[in-house]
């Protein structure tokens, strides 16, 4: 089908679109190949004048996003601020370093004294099975650097999606196959009992 601008296509009852992705260094990211400045010039004001909030979504299963400093992080966050931005979400599944998950980490605890509006959200890949511990490798440093630093209010949101074979260890086995739904519950049970995350900073992102 043709190209369509998204404003003209959501839901009216749909308040809210995840921009995805930027990758680099904060203050010098790019939307593959697009400047920052070339889409906060097609796209900002126009959300705003619709009244529908956007969320920044950084990373990505393609590329990676790092932010090394407080300043950098909050140029990025000018770059995109207006009155609809609801926040920024961390989408980590490109092999970052733990050094570059903990700068993310630090970046977003100093981030949310001075925009306490703002949501701030780390994206990860789980399984949903009977595994306590859900999460991949990234996740696990993700949450480890959350706690470590003291990280409060943050909002995990799970990729229920991609779990793998058919095991029970990697999801909710019924009939042979994978019970989506019941896998992505899964996800954020063993999210909540193992890392002691509140079911209200908990997310899903099915297929």
């Amino acid at each position: 089908g043709p190209l369509t601008p998204v404003l003209s296509v959501m839901p009216a009852k749909q308040k809210s679109t995840t921009w995805a992705f930027a990758t680099g260094e904060c203050g010098s990211e790019n939307w593959a190949g697009v400047t920052p400045a070339a889409l906060v010039a097609a796209n900002v004001s126009k959300w705003v004048a619709a009244g529908k909030q956007y969320i920044i979504s950084t990373g990505g299963a393609a590329g990676s996003f790092s932010c090394g400093s407080d300043a950098g992080f909050e140029k990025f966050i000018s770059t995109y601020n207006s009155t609809m931005l609801q926040g920024i979400d961390f989408d980590i599944e490109a092999g970052q370093s733990q050094a570059v998950i903990d700068g993310l980490v630090a970046r977003v605890k100093a981030a949310k004294a001075k925009h306490p509006s703002l949501r701030f959200s780390f994206t990860l890949a789980t399984l949903g099975g009977n595994s306590p511990q859900s999460l991949g490798d990234a996740g696990v440093r993700t949450m480890n650097s959350i706690k470590s630093q003291g990280l409060a209010g943050y909002i995990i949101n799970l990729m229920t999606m991609d779990y793998g074979s058919t095991t029970p260890t990697n999801c909710v086995v019924e009939n042979g196959k994978c019970n989506m739904g019941k896998s992505a519950v899964q996800a954020a049970v063993n999210l909540h009992n193992y890392w002691g995350v509140p079911y209200s900073q908990i997310e899903v992102t099915p297929m």
